[in-house]
């Protein structure tokens, strides 16, 4: 069994909410900037107002889309402004598009991360033994719904791939949307393969290879590019 120390997800510049907010939670667009709002028509922020688990009984934890399924726009979560909007990156002047890897069109899920996590930079990490990217948990989400942008989804965790980008700890989680109709049916790595064969072996595919368009070398990976299962982090 492989289990992530829930002391990784503790590295934030909060503590996590244990039970989630009872408050819903919209989109609020400024520009090309999006915002989380609260019911009260507050502005929240996605990293530190977020819940991270929706029901920790069940295990279900929330997840924010940054990129949605097919589309290209390098979308990030702002880890340097006030309420941490979600905004397309912006390099050498123009706005950042991540190239198709063929066969695929854009990111292959709904690609986001773990509210109230933290991939420590100044602390190594006990499986890959290098230190974190300073950045939020990454997740896959594999449902068979396009989200938008800013998009809060519950979802639950099915088992993990640990990237190394640039000597730097990246870890990739596969998530289900709780609500896509095959959720109630794939709970591990075995049942992604079932249910969607190939899946796993494009994902690794499509990050090791998707930064060599840009001139930058494959990322590589630890456990040998497997994905590991049952993620105890509650």
């Amino acid at each position: 069994m492989f289990s992530l120390a829930p002391s990784n997800f503790r590295r934030g510049l909060y503590k996590i909410t244990k039970t989630g907010l009872c408050m819903p939670f919209s989109q609020l667009s400024v520009g090309n900037k999006t915002y989380l709002k609260g019911e009260d028509g507050s502005v929240k922020s996605f990293w530190h107002d977020l819940p991270l688990y929706v029901n920790p009984g069940q295990k279900v934890f929330n997840m924010f889309v940054e990129i949605p399924r097919w589309t290209n726009a390098k979308n990030e979560m702002s880890k340097d402004e006030l309420f941490n909007p979600i905004s397309q990156e912006i390099k050498d002047g123009a706005p950042r598009f991540v190239p198709d890897i063929f066969p695929f069109k854009g990111y292959l899920w709904n690609y986001g991360a773990f509210p109230q996590t933290y991939e420590d930079p100044d602390s190594s990490d006990k499986f890959t033994g290098l230190t974190g990217d300073g950045d939020p948990i990454d997740v896959v989400e594999i449902g068979q719904s396009v989200a938008q942008k800013g998009q809060i989804i519950n979802v639950k965790l099915l088992g993990i791939m640990g990237m190394i980008d640039g000597g730097e700890t990246d870890w990739k989680v596969f998530a289900i949307d709780v609500n896509d109709p095959l959720a109630p049916k794939i709970n591990n790595s075995k049942d992604i393969e079932k249910y969607m064969p190939g899946l796993v072996d494009a994902t690794r595919s499509w990050f090791t290879k998707y930064k060599v368009p840009q001139g930058k070398g494959e990322n590589s990976w630890c456990f040998d590019g497997q994905i590991k299962d049952a993620l105890n982090i509650v």
